[in-house]
């Protein structure tokens, strides 16, 4: 089984190229919201929020832009990508891209592990790996 872990301090994250990739690609784990149900306001009080943070940090807000790492702002909708970390679509999109699919938080890397193994994804600052699961009590 083929897992997808991210490597470097930071955390789990996809960029913009990837992001789109999975979009168009259809994967289950992208996750499509209004700006209402993503912020909680409206469209217009949320661009002028944003005009500083632009500025800052190179993210635009019109178009297909990313919006914060992480996020993509693309026709109306935004997108992020918050599914299982074995999704056919994401082991694909990040074997294609390679170090193109990393943003600029993460590090991505594939992880092969036997098929019957349980396990999770445990981390430290945003370095992850995979741990197989066992009971812990304190």
């Amino acid at each position: 089984m083929k897992i997808v872990i991210n490597k470097c301090y930071g955390g789990f994250g996809v960029s913009p190229k990837a992001l789109i990739q999975l979009i168009e690609k259809g994967s289950e784990g992208v996750e499509k919201y209004t700006e209402k149900e993503y912020f909680g306001e409206d469209e217009s009080k949320i661009k002028e929020e944003l005009k500083d943070y632009s500025k800052d940090y190179g993210s635009g807000y019109f178009g297909e832009k990313t919006l914060f790492v992480g996020t993509l702002y693309k026709d109306g909708f935004l997108y992020s990508f918050h599914g299982d970390r074995t999704d056919p679509v994401l082991i694909e999109v990040v074997e294609n891209l390679k170090e193109g699919a990393n943003n600029r938080f993460s590090e991505l890397k594939i992880v092969e592990i036997p098929d019957d193994v349980e396990w999770q994804i445990d981390e430290y600052d945003g370095i992850e790996w995979i741990a197989e699961k066992h009971r812990t009590w304190a």
